[in-house]
């Protein structure tokens, strides 16, 4: 497996910690490629792959059962579920929707995004290794609540958001 240090940094938010990736380059790429909407480009984007086939890697050394997302703004599927899913192809985990979305839509402002969230579970899932992935974190909030109530579950959680502010 290779080292996390390289492209990851571990942050702490509400005293859960994660890894997120120190590309500022990539990560206004990335939010370009989110804000078109089109997942299909997705696909042909050669950073994306990479992104997905190290983050694959990691899910695979760190022995996940699942791979899932924060709860999402709405039932559509977002470009972290989509990219999620993608990660789950290549490493083989199985990906599971863990969280209902919180229905709140785009938060928009630090007081919007640092307001606690209702976290609820879609479906109750306990003592797994979870890959938790996430796109973007400006606050990090969403991310330690998510990692904070699958530990609560007696779930053992890896975090990874490919670029947290």
């Amino acid at each position: 497996m290779r080292s996390l240090s390289s492209y990851y940094t571990r942050n702490r938010s509400g005293g859960e910690q994660f890894f997120a990736c120190r590309s500022k380059k990539n990560s206004k790429f990335l939010l370009t490629l989110k804000k078109s909407r089109d997942l299909s480009l997705i696909d042909k984007s050669f950073v994306v792959r990479k992104i997905v086939n190290d983050l694959a890697e990691q899910a695979i050394g760190f022995k996940a059962d699942i791979i899932t997302t924060p709860p999402a703004s709405s039932n559509k599927v977002g470009f972290a579920e989509y990219v999620a899913r993608k990660i789950s192809t290549v490493s083989g985990i199985k990906y599971l929707t863990v969280f209902k979305p919180h229905n709140t839509g785009k938060r928009f402002g630090m007081k919007a995004k640092i307001k606690p969230l209702n976290i609820d579970f879609s479906q109750a899932i306990t003592g797994k290794r979870v890959f938790l992935f996430d796109d973007f974190s400006m606050t990090q909030h969403t991310m330690a609540q998510a990692i904070g109530s699958l530990k609560d579950n007696r779930n053992i959680v890896m975090g990874f958001v490919l670029y947290a502010n």
